[in-house]
């Protein structure tokens, strides 16, 4: 496992991404990257995954798992945890849908010149305010 940091911002509409991008509060945003063990010498798929309002839970490490096991990397996007928030269920305007947008491609280029992700071959799953 690896933790990756990029810089993100906090975007609380996505109209503030599609007109204000450029003057928007600066947000630090990291992520776990797992690759499996068996396939460490080649460029694997990625799977970019991305909890839900409850931060990540068992059963979302276990889907993961199952990806790694298969022999797809990881990246477990760490939007709530980069915004010191471990839950937004009831006030769900902490962290915005805009803001875990934006942390998915954020982090979609800083894993683009990774030298073991294959960057034409990465999907993103998400689970209830992340799906």
């Amino acid at each position: 496992m690896q933790e990756i940091s990029f810089e993100s911002a906090n975007p609380f509409s996505l109209k503030d991404i599609m007109t204000n991008i450029d003057n928007l509060e600066k947000q630090e945003v990291t992520g776990i990257l797992t690759i499996p063990d068996s396939r460490k010498k080649q460029k694997l798929p990625l799977i970019i995954g991305v909890a839900g309002s409850s931060g990540w839970g068992e059963h979302h490490f276990e889907y993961l798992k199952m990806y790694q096991d298969m022999g797809i990397a990881t990246f477990q996007l760490q939007s709530f945890k980069s915004r010191g928030e471990t839950s937004t269920v009831g006030t769900q305007n902490t962290v915005t849908i805009p803001m875990i947008i934006l942390d998915s491609y954020r982090a979609l280029e800083a894993l683009s010149s990774h030298p073991s992700i294959d960057i034409e071959n990465v999907a993103i799953t998400g689970w209830s305010l992340g799906g």
